[in-house]
């Protein structure tokens, strides 16, 4: 199958701790940019630029041209929502998105966080352990390069 919405979750810009989530519709030709930003931004012509990429990469398709890309930005504000918190609010976004849900929908970002907290410790947890690695689960005969000479994939 061939996709037709690509998502992406990216800094916007160079700017420092702003994070926004691109919605590609490849069949209506438009993206949609969700920014949770407290502060005005100057808009981003780069996701614009990514359509030549996704053409490339999926040839086969009849994805329209980017001169027929529609782009739009959509600004949520989030209550209470602390600076630091940008990235967080943005993965809630590009989660309710995949989820299938409306962009907009509120998270609890305090819960969130602590979520992503609990994970990231029991993720520390394995590796210092020695638990943490990843398994393939079929052989590809693709040989990949290691600290410790060559994987196979």
């Amino acid at each position: 199958g061939h996709p037709k919405l690509i998502l992406a979750l990216t800094k916007h810009r160079r700017e420092e701790n702003h994070w926004v989530v691109h919605r590609f519709s490849l069949a209506d030709a438009s993206i949609v940019t969700y920014d949770t930003y407290l502060e005005k931004a100057l808009p981003d012509g780069r996701p614009l630029g990514w359509w030549f990429g996704i053409r490339m990469a999926f040839p086969s398709d009849a994805y329209p041209p980017p001169d027929q890309v529609m782009q739009r930005m959509i600004r949520l504000h989030r209550p209470l929502q602390l600076q630091v918190d940008n990235s967080l609010a943005a993965g809630a976004i590009w989660r309710n998105l995949i989820m299938g849900s409306k962009a907009d929908r509120l998270v609890d970002l305090d819960r969130l966080r602590d979520l992503v907290r609990q994970e990231v410790k029991g993720i520390r947890g394995k590796k210092e352990q020695g638990k943490l690695s990843v398994s393939a689960s079929k052989s590809s005969g693709t040989m990949w390069p290691s600290g410790s000479g060559m994987i196979e994939a």
